[in-house]
């Protein structure tokens, strides 16, 4: 298993315009490229999992919208800090790989072979989630170990197949169970 860790341009336009808000100048960016551009602003919303499936591939239907952001001194800034935030967690995930490998195959008693895409967002947007083509969303600050333990649970719930009636309870005993194995082993 490797990570892969890049910052996708679309991602992080598209999450720029759909994501929480982070400031008043994102609400007011937002507001003017909805009054600009409403028939693209609507058409953009479903991209997000195509950006996801086809990563540095993705093409958009239309790249109006996408290069109104990328050329906006908002979205420069964004993705400085982006980049600042992508630099810490290669650091902090790359140097710990071999205990997240180790911590994965006793927990999911498998060996996982396959190259993990880590797409890295701003750090304030607070978004871990994980999707089936084994890519993560990260933009979340946190210490070194507080982001070791939540990449490994994030890997342990995107690998462990819950019935959707018992989804909470899935998720908290995986999360009880992991994070004490987890504990255990970051310890060390």
């Amino acid at each position: 298993m490797n990570f892969e860790i890049n910052i996708n341009e679309y991602l992080l336009g598209w999450y720029l315009l759909y994501g929480a808000s982070l400031s008043k100048e994102i609400d007011k960016f937002r507001k003017t490229l909805w009054s600009k551009y409403k028939l693209e602003y609507n058409f953009c919303y479903k991209d997000k999992n195509e950006i996801i499936k086809y990563g540095k591939d993705f093409i958009p239907d239309n790249d109006i919208l996408y290069n109104e952001i990328f050329k906006s001194e908002l979205y420069l800034s964004i993705r400085r800090e982006t980049n600042k935030h992508k630099m810490q967690l290669t650091k902090i995930f790359g140097s710990d790989l071999k205990k997240i490998k180790q911590s994965l195959k006793e927990v999911l008693k498998i060996d996982l072979k396959n190259t993990i895409n880590i797409y890295v967002l701003h750090p304030r947007m607070e978004i871990v989630e994980y999707y089936n083509n084994n890519s993560i969303l990260w933009g979340s600050e946190r210490d070194k170990y507080s982001s070791l333990k939540l990449l490994i649970m994030t890997i342990i719930k995107g690998h462990v197949k819950i019935n959707n009636d018992n989804k909470e309870i899935g998720d908290a005993i995986i999360e009880l169970a992991g994070l004490n194995e987890i504990g255990k082993k970051l310890g060390n």
